[in-house]
């Protein structure tokens, strides 16, 4: 299921931003493959331009019968960091900031959420449950995925 709910999660969260409940819209929403041979992980789920050249967004996708501990959401931050450098080499000057978000199968529970040191604070956690109550509408047909 894993492939699959990575492609489930980059239509959502190009409809999601259509109904702003990100701080740009995405359209161009594809899978980052590192360019170093030897990046232990060479690739990242969801990388998403915004349209407005406000935000680029990093993204993972984890489908677990668990939630997600703060283990997997320093994880993200982690794969964030060991790509930031080649990232903004490639997206230099565009964008004002990177946001990162955690997609996942099951909610992170209020208790992990309260352990969450200030450094991963920052990062979107999005579970299917509520990606499902976001989308109060048929999906756009014109959504594409690269």
């Amino acid at each position: 299921m894993g492939k699959g709910f990575e492609e489930v999660c980059r239509i959502l969260l190009h409809e999601l931003s259509l109904q702003n409940k990100f701080s740009d819209q995405f359209q161009d929403i594809h899978k980052y493959f590192a360019t170093r041979k030897a990046e232990k992980a060479s690739e990242i789920d969801i990388i998403a331009p915004g349209l407005n050249q406000q935000v680029l967004l990093i993204g993972e996708c984890e489908w677990h019968e668990k939630p997600p501990d703060k283990k997997a959401i320093r994880e993200t931050h982690e794969k964030y960091q060991r790509f930031r450098g080649e990232l903004h080499k490639k997206y230099v000057n565009k964008f004002k900031r990177t946001e990162v978000a955690l997609f996942s199968r099951r909610k992170v529970t209020d208790e992990t959420i309260m352990n969450l040191t200030d450094e991963l604070r920052y990062i979107h956690l999005v579970a299917l449950s509520t990606l499902e109550k976001w989308v109060e509408m048929p999906l756009n047909p014109s959504t594409k995925l690269l």
